[in-house]
């Protein structure tokens, strides 16, 4: 019996794995309070279509600072940050020429979030990947 829960396992490992084209957020520490840096990579296989990816800030002030850098392998692609009152910094990613995000976002309270939003603007965007950190203002 043990095997079949192996490749049990296995396969919800397999089904659990983010398409290509999603973007990935992974965040590294997680602070005790709600004002200190929170740091979290940011990470696609290729961006073929409009996606974002939304951060969780645990805060209950009305804005979080954001800062970060983005990458590309190849192509281009624009960012946008976006908070409750709709898209706060855009952004221009070319491949090889880093983009830096620096604004203040104002939170959406139901879920104490704001979103990252990246858009092609060629067909062959691979390889996105960069940090985003944000702290409670």
């Amino acid at each position: 019996m043990r095997p079949f829960h192996h490749s049990l396992a296995f396969l919800l490992f397999l089904a659990c794995k983010a398409p290509d084209d999603a973007a990935v957020v992974r965040c590294e520490n997680h602070p005790d309070s709600t004002k200190e840096l929170m740091t979290c990579r940011v990470e696609a296989k290729r961006v073929s279509e409009s996606t974002s990816a939304p951060f969780s800030t645990e805060s209950r002030n009305e804005f979080v600072h954001v800062q970060g850098q983005l990458t590309l392998a190849t192509g281009s692609a624009k960012v946008e940050v976006l908070g409750t009152r709709g898209v706060v910094q855009t952004v221009t990613l070319i491949a090889g020429q880093p983009g830096s995000i620096d604004t203040d976002v104002p939170v959406v309270r139901a879920s104490r979030s704001f979103r990252v939003a990246f858009t092609p603007l060629s067909p062959d965007t691979t390889g996105l990947s960069g940090s985003v950190e944000h702290f409670a203002r």
